[in-house]
């Protein structure tokens, strides 16, 4: 870069005052740039430090993640509602598949259109929000089940019906949530 003063400042003196206010204004205009050079060569080193920084939390998360990946997998039972039709007829059918430790259960519940019914869930919505009414209201009842099961053959030893599914959730209109069967678990 430049220096700072081309014009010794005891020479500037000696010039015409034309002369003297540019070289002041270089002299200023050198300083304001060096001032901002330090400023981004800060910012730079800071930078730095909060890629450097974040580096290490993404890096720390991603362990965190596939232990809750593997939690997830592990010790919360999954839940799906499939519907199907029998020998091609029209009537269609609603089962509720849990897979659990690497198992699945399969629960009949009977007859879409009785289905729909007890669960007050409108006949005219879409397949999918169907599937999401019907898993709201079964999915609390599934989970309290599995609470205090600990292994995959507690798991196959379990019984749960549609029968029991129905008797407690609609008589009881049960109001359990996924966070409330996550505060079940004890960590010992």
């Amino acid at each position: 870069m430049y220096n700072k003063y081309i014009i010794e400042k005891k020479d500037l003196d000696n010039l015409p005052p034309s002369y003297k206010e540019v070289a002041i204004n270089y002299s200023s205009n050198y300083s304001i740039i060096q001032k901002k050079v330090n400023d981004i060569n800060r910012l730079k080193k800071k930078i730095n430090s909060l890629n450097n920084d974040v580096e290490t939390l993404l890096y720390d998360t991603k362990k965190i993640y596939n232990q809750l990946k593997f939690i997830k997998k592990n010790y919360i039972p999954r839940i799906y509602v499939k519907s199907y039709t029998k020998n091609n007829k029209y009537q269609n059918y609603i089962n509720i598949v849990v897979n659990y430790f690497g198992v699945s259960k399969t629960i009949y519940l009977g007859k879409r259109e009785k289905v729909l019914t007890s669960f007050n869930i409108d006949s005219s919505l879409s397949e999918k929000k169907i599937k999401q009414n019907i898993l709201t209201s079964i999915s609390p009842f599934i989970f309290k089940c599995c609470k205090d099961v600990k292994s995959k053959f507690d798991f196959l030893d379990l019984s749960i019906t549609s029968k029991t599914i129905f008797t407690n959730i609609i008589s009881n209109n049960t109001n359990d949530s996924f966070s409330n069967y996550l505060k079940g678990f004890r960590i010992d």
